[in-house]
């Protein structure tokens, strides 16, 4: 808002030798921190976050450095230019985060898995008879987690198809946090099938 402002109304007299060097300083404070966060874990949305926001006010560093020479050369309007090109150009990164931000609040299964895909796995697994309520989501944007229901076929041993299953959802999908609540394909009517369970 104050950038259209000034574009509509006229720029103050900013003097562009002080604002040169400052921005100076401030890009190469700006540009150690955002060396320092690229050595962390991009993965982790807090990381990203800062990282994004220190790329953010390395980008305002530069643009006053570049508005600063452009307002040496008698081009006064070029501060509010650049504070309009930097503030777009921070909405469009912030975008992404919040999308990747959204889905973890709203516990939506993360970006490259398929509820459907990890379901039919589940079902095509021997001694599987059905695979149902799964529910894959994120808490960090991270570590994936997974609940689910399976059937296993009766007179079937269940830690064998347990097994299987918790393997397949690791190494096929990288999914190493899982609850799997197994049951049998119809209830249980004598003491040994209860006790196969």
């Amino acid at each position: 808002v104050e950038a259209s402002d000034r574009l509509v109304s006229g720029p103050p007299a900013v003097p562009g030798m002080p604002v040169l060097i400052i921005g100076g300083i401030g890009l190469a404070i700006n540009l150690g921190s955002v060396w320092a966060l690229m050595r962390g874990d991009r993965d982790n949305l807090n990381i990203r976050g800062a990282l994004l926001h220190m790329v953010a006010d390395a980008l305002g560093s530069a643009g006053a450095m570049v508005a600063a020479v452009a307002i040496m050369a008698g081009y006064l309007w070029a501060d509010a230019a650049v504070s309009l090109l930097i503030g777009a150009l921070v909405l469009y990164t912030a975008i992404g985060l919040l999308k990747d931000s959204g889905r973890v609040l709203l516990e939506m299964t993360p970006k490259g898995l398929d509820t459907d895909e990890v379901t039919t796995a589940l079902r095509m697994l021997s001694g599987v008879a059905d695979a149902h309520d799964l529910h894959i989501w994120s808490l960090d944007g991270q570590y994936t987690l997974l609940t689910a229901h399976i059937v296993v076929v009766n007179g079937q041993s269940t830690e064998p198809v347990r097994v299987a299953a918790e393997t397949m959802l690791t190494e096929r999908f990288g999914i190493e946090h899982h609850t799997l609540q197994l049951e049998r394909d119809v209830p249980c009517a004598t003491p040994d099938c209860c006790a196969a369970l």
